[in-house]
């Protein structure tokens, strides 16, 4: 299967992610995704996205930076798997980032085909390539130079996979794991051997004041932290319930107090 055919899955709620995935053919400027682990290029994308912003803190940009990163990796990576039991090359050694004139992640590029039969594989190696080769090394490489507490971006990322698992829910043919797979990620307190950083990333708490009214109101553990740039407002999912003053640098991310 070619990329392009990838674009089937993307619409209704997953339109804006199509062509997001390209081919290592793509004439456009990119950066080699293993390049990001040097620490001056990643801090040379995370500038760019800074002068975006009159009041730029190093935490929140970081954060703001990897949740349009991890929309443009996960939302097409996980609808492959999940409906068309595809592993995608994701792996950062395989791929190319394409960044806009701010710094942002606009597509990425595949060095590499999609691979089939992803339902024969074990959740470890159907993922491997997204959540340790991809996601794992980003979160500590921009953890390092921005400050920002690697469970802020593991919550970003989460959020965006909990999203997809959601969205593709009886997408898939009959008999295709993916979902469940998919959604085992997410109620997993372990993955391979360790504490698994993508558990649990959204709860659904009632809405305040309505006891069997309006539906249960997404709500993520973790703060992303955007509040911390004073021309941003509260995510639609954000944990807090208001914007608190910034606090000391380092303090990482705000769990919700419920």
């Amino acid at each position: 299967m070619t990329l392009s055919a990838l674009n089937a899955l993307f619409v209704g709620p997953l339109e804006g992610y199509r062509d997001r995935l390209v081919s290592a053919e793509d004439a456009r400027p990119s950066v080699r995704g293993a390049d990001l682990l040097d620490p001056a290029v990643l801090t040379g994308q995370l500038d760019r996205f800074a002068r975006t912003f009159a009041e730029p803190e190093p935490r929140a940009v970081a954060s703001i930076w990897a949740k349009q990163h991890f929309a443009m990796l996960v939302v097409p990576t996980l609808a492959a798997s999940i409906v068309l039991d595809l592993v995608l090359p994701v792996a950062l050694d395989t791929i190319a980032v394409i960044p806009d004139e701010g710094g942002l992640t606009r597509a990425l590029k595949l060095h590499g085909d999609p691979a089939g039969d992803a339902g024969v594989r074990a959740p470890a190696d159907r993922f491997g390539a997204l959540i340790d080769g991809h996601l794992a090394p980003l979160i500590g490489a921009l953890a390092a130079v921005s400050g920002v507490a690697p469970r802020v971006l593991w919550s970003n990322a989460g959020n965006i996979f909990e999203f997809v698992v959601r969205r593709t829910e009886g997408l898939a043919p009959a008999g295709r794991t993916g979902h469940a797979a998919a959604a085992h990620v997410l109620t997993s307190r372990r993955r391979a051997g360790a504490s698994n950083p993508l558990f649990e990333p959204i709860r659904y708490l009632p809405a305040a004041g309505a006891a069997d009214g309006p539906a249960p109101r997404r709500t993520r553990k973790v703060c992303c932290l955007r509040y911390l740039i004073p021309d941003q407002n509260l995510c639609g999912a954000c944990p807090l319930p208001e914007r608190p003053a910034p606090g000391p640098a380092g303090t990482g991310g705000l769990r919700n107090p419920a």
